[in-house]
């Protein structure tokens, strides 16, 4: 099954994780349209650091029902450019091992062009590989909300990480 991958990151004292959520192609729309639904009135994107957690549980339950899987990959220590782009690269080989044929990154804005070197120089190791990956803000894109909730999550423990568990929505936890 063809999918595409939606990219972010959440920072926990030394964990850097990054989040990556894939979605069917042939489920996109239906996704987006359902991620949009999840807004209220005057919000232009959803970022689990601002929603209270009486909703950040109810947008659990209801980002449970797109058709979706998330992984995190972690590098623990060091700085924060460094863990990214050691994360970033083993997440870009498991990507390209799934299939995945097009991966959206969070902007970072001034930070993009690191993203791209390490993928660029991760995907041009793979010559069969023709992987389409681009950065786009998370107002734009619905789908960067969904690893954003699960990263939030998984790096906030406790509760939210068995809460991300039972609904299923995360698949897998790699370290670096």
């Amino acid at each position: 099954m063809t999918s595409h991958a939606f990219i972010d990151e959440s920072v926990r004292g030394p964990n850097y994780c990054l989040c990556a959520t894939l979605v069917p192609v042939h489920g996109l729309a239906a996704a987006r349209s359902h991620m949009r639904s999840l807004l209220i009135s005057g919000q232009r994107r959803l970022h689990f650091v601002a929603e209270s957690p009486r909703r950040r549980k109810a947008l659990l339950q209801d980002i449970a029902k797109t058709p979706s899987q998330s992984m995190i990959h972690i590098a623990v220590g060091g700085e924060q450019v460094a863990a990214r782009a050691a994360a970033l690269e083993s997440l870009m080989f498991e990507l390209v091992n799934r299939n995945v044929e097009r991966i959206v990154l969070d902007s970072r804005q001034g930070q993009d062009h690191r993203d791209r070197a390490v993928i660029a120089r991760t995907l041009g190791s793979d010559a069969g590989t023709d992987v389409q990956y681009q950065h786009l803000s998370s107002a734009s894109e619905p789908l960067l909300w969904i690893p954003d909730a699960v990263a939030w999550s998984w790096g906030r423990g406790g509760q939210w990480r068995s809460l991300i568990e039972a609904l299923g929505l995360l698949k897998d936890v790699q370290h670096t």
